[in-house]
């Protein structure tokens, strides 16, 4: 049975999710919607979808899944979703699922939960539970879910393969791979504990704005930045800055950006490579005082992170002008003669050269 007021707006959203659930119930909220779930949709029916002004979702009876996908949903009264009569539901997010209650909680199960999905679910249940289930709550499959309420998450807890915040407090569960972007926001905390492990795949990010303790593993093959707290062993290999004591570094510093070049005059016989690690991570390569032919001058700066599992390269190449008082064009700390001066020539213009320095 599908019941909704008569107010206009509200008859035209729940008309845009009719089909979602055939013979289940839609009840409407006071802001948008409530999803109901029950039992009375007879086996077999095909999976039903449809698109709603907060996103997409696709109830498929035979599997009891529900797909929401980069789905929207704030109510004031009731719950946003509620599961009744079912003994085991799966929730399955795409991209990012809100599902937001002022009233109750924002999803309801009498029976069991299993929440999986390549994105994030927010749910939050402001006078009661984000999660509310009378039975399991298993979050699993990468999953990252951010649940909050007066109590985050009420059930028997199965956490495996996934980050779950509750209030703000996150924890990785098993092995995690990010299958989406994550923000660890300025008010959050999460923890890789001992023996769980998070891994950024290259083309993800992770953002520590909050406090990231790290006792687990944690391995950057994407980009991992870091703006607040992080403690443990250090996965970030870059440069907190670098600078140069003579000439203009091009392009302005900046932590992901690799390479820089510079020029200086031919007067420049010498250059100092200041290059400042981050997160206790270490230097090898060319910093510090490094001599200048007259030319191109290639440096470069190898950063390994603390744990010692990631490197990244920092290059500067210094162009020294040459010295154009000479009538050849030999480059005085052993670049050469450029000028075409065959084996006899060189003596002589190395000889030049001395006595010029003698002036």
């Amino acid at each position: 049975m599908n019941r909704y007021n008569d107010t206009p707006l509200r008859t035209f959203l729940l008309a845009l999710v009719l089909a979602i659930f055939a013979e289940g119930t839609l009840a409407a909220g006071e802001h948008n919607i409530t999803i109901t779930i029950n039992d009375s949709t007879p086996s077999g029916t095909l999976a039903t979808s449809s698109t709603i002004p907060g996103g997409t979702a696709v109830w498929d009876q035979a599997s009891k899944t529900l797909t929401l996908m980069n789905f929207a949903l704030d109510t004031s009264t009731g719950n946003g979703i509620e599961i009744i009569g079912l003994s085991s539901v799966r929730i399955v997010c795409v991209g990012t699922v809100t599902v937001k209650s002022g009233g109750v909680d924002a999803i309801y199960s009498d029976g069991s939960l299993i929440i999986s999905g390549h994105g994030s679910l927010n749910a939050t249940g402001y006078n009661s539970h984000g999660i509310n289930s009378n039975g399991v709550v298993t979050i699993t499959g990468n999953a990252i879910v951010r649940a909050s309420g007066v109590t985050a998450i009420r059930g028997t807890s199965d956490f495996r393969q996934s980050i779950v915040f509750e209030n703000y407090t996150g924890t990785v569960y098993g092995g995690v791979t990010l299958l989406a972007d994550l923000t660890v926001d300025y008010v959050e905390t999460l923890t890789i504990p001992t023996g769980a492990s998070l891994t950024i795949p290259s083309g993800k990010t992770l953002w520590n704005k909050g406090t990231l303790t790290n006792d687990g593993t944690l391995t950057d093959n994407g980009t991992f930045i870091n703006t607040n707290t992080y403690n443990g062993a250090s996965t970030v290999a870059e440069l907190y800055d670098l600078y140069i004591d003579a000439g203009t570094l091009y392009p302005a510093f900046a932590p992901y950006m690799w390479h820089y070049t510079a020029s200086v005059t031919y007067a420049t016989s010498y250059i100092i490579i200041t290059a400042i690690p981050d997160n206790d991570a270490t230097l090898t390569g060319d910093y510090g005082l490094q001599y200048l032919y007259a030319g191109s001058n290639p440096f470069r700066v190898t950063v390994t992170s603390k744990d010692g599992k990631k490197t990244e390269d920092y290059t500067v190449t210094i162009t020294r002008e040459r010295d154009y008082d000479y009538d050849y064009d030999y480059d005085d700390y052993g670049g050469g003669c450029n000028g075409g001066f065959g084996a006899a020539s060189l003596v002589l213009a190395l000889a030049l050269a001395a006595l010029r320095r003698r002036k």
